[in-house]
């Protein structure tokens, strides 16, 4: 899984959030007076009067200062064009539960698409998006271009990811020209004259990928940071001393960033089987899995069961 936490859509064409962070904070109003009104939307990078940062770092770093707690959502853009705007009515909808922020991940095949729905979820929600944007199948130029078009339509928030293999392929391999690295996207994304006009996550894996060892991985976690990276997002996970391990080796080799945890509310008995499947290397601690095997049938108690 190359996202920080993803959800299974509850339809075909409005996905269900993963949850990144957990807390409450007060929503703003693009609509209204608020200083986010002026900022970030009008494309281009504009100056503008307003003092309004729309970097996520900014404010994770407002509310950690102030010990308040924030939370963010995830989606999937559609496959299919006329998908967005069943999205595009869930989000209007889930922004009464005022999110810090939101996330949308990244379809290669399907780019503008991405960029658009990142685009009009912010302006439509109030919120600040934050974009998934993966190397895998793009050449450096190809990204730059990208981030232009990013950079152009508001966003100033960027997940970098390397992405999963591509079709056909057993493990990942960078095309020519292209980044081997999420954190080489990090360093493209800082090397441009308006990069630090963006605030850029990346992933952390909690029990890493399966690709090397634990302590590779954190190697390569710090090399993200080193690159520019402002705060982490973690994979979903179940065992939460693991995680709180994870953490405490992170700040072990001098990671001093955000890291912030992702979280997947089980929607049902296949979703949660499916998830498990997908991420193999993602322990379930017995009695999670022995909860939702005794309500396996009933999806709505499953849905309870978030409340561990």
């Amino acid at each position: 899984m190359s996202a920080a936490a993803q959800a299974q859509p509850s339809t075909a064409l409005a996905p269900a959030p993963a949850v990144n962070i957990v807390g409450d904070i007060k929503i703003h109003d693009r609509k209204g007076s608020d200083p986010i009104a002026s900022a970030g939307s009008g494309g281009g990078g504009g100056n503008t009067k307003s003092s309004y940062d729309p970097r996520i770092s900014t404010k994770i770093a407002a509310k950690e200062k102030a010990g308040e707690s924030y939370y963010s959502f995830e989606y999937f853009p559609p496959k299919l064009d006329e998908g967005k705007y069943a999205l595009y009515d869930r989000l209007e909808e889930m922004s009464h539960l005022s999110p810090s922020f939101i996330d949308i991940t990244w379809r290669l095949r399907s780019q503008k698409l991405s960029v658009e729905v990142a685009s009009t979820a912010q302006q439509l929600c109030g919120v600040e998006c934050q974009l998934h944007i993966c190397v895998a199948g793009l050449t450096k130029t190809q990204l730059v271009e990208i981030l232009g078009q990013v950079r152009k339509a508001g966003i100033r928030n960027i997940l970098a990811l390397r992405g999963d293999p591509l079709d056909g392929q057993s493990e990942f391999k960078p095309i020519p020209d292209g980044c081997r690295y999420s954190s080489d996207l990090v360093e493209l994304i800082r090397a441009q004259p308006w990069g630090n006009e963006f605030s850029v996550g990346v992933a952390g894996y909690p029990e890493g990928l399966g690709e090397c060892s634990y302590a590779d991985e954190l190697k390569h976690l710090k090399l993200k940071v080193d690159a520019g990276a402002d705060y982490i997002i973690s994979q979903l996970f179940w065992d939460v001393p693991k995680f709180l391990k994870w953490i405490k080796d992170c700040r072990a080799i001098g990671i001093t960033v955000p890291i912030l945890a992702g979280l997947l509310p089980i929607q049902s008995y296949a979703s949660f089987r499916a998830m498990s499947k997908l991420n193999p290397q993602v322990s379930v601690p017995p009695e999670i899995t022995a909860a939702v095997e005794a309500i396996k049938n009933d999806d709505k108690a499953i849905r309870e069961v978030n409340q561990f």
